[in-house]
């Protein structure tokens, strides 16, 4: 899912590659669409950058306002890269009353390097409930929140359950406790 309250949602990665001999190049746009129902929702898409895998170690290079998306978007970069395998995320903002019916539909169209090289990319559309987070890590000073659960009642009230880890997100011994939390307005 994509989350509201979260700061960490890499919906789509592209990866590009650079033969040797190719020299340094710089991206300058990438292209991209997104479903139009959703657009109102998001408060901006972020474009990170890694040389390998998670996207933890990404860097942040360039980002578009919710206000200047639309359904076909562009995204301006300046982001210099040589020879070898590149990672492109795209991690989107969602605005903190976003609405929870809708589902995030994304896909990258084009790369477009220096000197016009426009590399066409196409990839298939995301598709990304959007959620919202109950808990979070620092939330009240805790180090991690793990394995939640989740039950809706007869009456429509959800409850969740989820391990409160205070100091590392290791598993017993530890200062573990057992959290709750419930929502009478169906989340």
């Amino acid at each position: 899912p994509v989350l509201k309250g979260s700061v960490s949602n890499p919906v789509l990665k592209i990866g590009i590659h650079l033969p040797a001999g190719t020299g340094i190049q710089k991206i300058t746009t990438i292209s991209g669409k997104i479903n139009k129902e959703i657009i109102t929702q998001i408060k901006s898409i972020e474009l990170f950058y890694s040389a390998a895998e998670p996207f933890t170690n990404a860097q942040l290079f360039s980002s578009l306002s919710g206000q200047e998306l639309k359904e076909n978007f562009e995204i301006k970069c300046d982001k210099t890269i040589s020879a070898g395998i590149h990672f492109i995320w795209f991690n989107i903002l969602l605005h903190e009353n976003a609405d929870d019916r809708y589902k995030l539909k994304l896909s990258c169209t084009a790369v477009e390097l220096d000197y016009k090289t426009k590399i066409l990319i196409n990839t298939p559309f995301t598709q990304n409930r959007v959620g919202t987070v109950i808990r979070k890590a620092g939330d009240d000073g805790v180090h991690t929140y793990r394995i939640p659960g989740l039950i809706k009642t007869d009456k429509g009230t959800l409850i969740s359950v989820y391990d409160i880890r205070y100091t590392t997100n290791r598993d017993l011994p530890g200062n573990i406790d057992v959290g709750a939390s419930r929502s009478l307005d169906t989340g």
